[in-house]
């Protein structure tokens, strides 16, 4: 996250003057009109639902909407990361597949000399005694077995990198989820400001405004429920969404092939 946006999340949205009159105004509205009843509220609190209004379920409304959007942002802002993870876990598949096939190539090149091997092969050859020749092939599986040790290596780093890869995109993934949920917890903040400023013009001006002021700290505010999640817990969903499965192509062996080929 950028000091920028660490700067602009820090702060709270702009509380415009014209909203504060509209919210004071409508709960002065409300407050002549003793709407809501004293007993209404006792009986609501008793019954554990929450205190609400028009007004405020208005302010409800709008908080959830533009929650909304945000969320809707969040998943156009991650749209393309999620297709480049489709990509790399298409790659990762096939690149732990050309590592099996590295590793049979690298037990093959590590096999024992055979007695075929050790005949003569050309004029050459058969000059050479028993020991010379053995020496001979001794070297051509010594470099065989480093050609395929190399190429084993190197498919090794491929799947490293692509899912030193494939993580980078969780993490882009997890920081913008807690941008997603930063700019939703300044929302909250700004429509309970808003909530409040409402209930305390109710208060002043509800004849039961002394016995209703003691009630105001128990109005809950809606969040959805997606909120509440973890970046983490998001991006292994978006993950397992766009996921590829590996069951079928033994993928867990890899570690296995590794410890084989060692």
């Amino acid at each position: 996250m950028s000091t920028a946006q660490q700067a602009e999340l820090a702060a709270p949205l702009p509380y415009p003057r014209w909203e504060r009159f509209v919210d004071r105004h409508r709960g002065r509205q409300s407050g002549r009109r003793r709407a809501p009843g004293y007993s209404n509220l006792i009986a609501h609190l008793d019954g554990g639902a929450p205190i609400t209004a028009p007004h405020h379920e208005k302010l409800n409304r709008q908080c959830l909407v533009r929650m909304h959007d945000e969320l809707l942002d969040f998943e156009k802002r991650v749209a393309v990361t999620g297709q480049r993870v489709v990509r790399l876990r298409h790659d990762l598949v096939a690149a732990e597949l050309s590592l099996k096939r590295g590793a049979v190539a690298l037990a093959a090149a590590k096999a024992p000399l055979t007695e075929d091997e050790l005949r003569p092969r050309n004029p050459t050859e058969l000059t050479l005694d028993g020991a010379a020749l053995l020496s001979r092939r001794t070297a051509m599986r010594a470099h065989r077995i480093a050609v395929a040790a190399a190429e084993y290596e190197r498919r090794i780093a491929v799947i490293d990198s692509l899912q030193a890869a494939i993580g980078d995109a969780r993490q882009e993934i997890e920081r913008e989820f807690r941008i997603a949920q930063a700019r939703v917890a300044r929302l909250r903040e700004h429509y309970a400001l808003r909530a409040a400023t409402f209930w305390e013009a109710v208060s002043l001006t509800h004849p039961e405004g002394r016995q209703f002021a003691v009630l105001l700290p128990r109005i809950r505010q809606e969040l959805p429920a997606w909120v509440g999640r973890s970046a983490g817990d998001v991006a292994t969903e978006l993950s397992r969404l766009t996921q590829i499965t590996t069951a079928d192509t033994g993928d867990g062996q890899e570690g296995e092939d590794r410890e084989a080929t060692a």
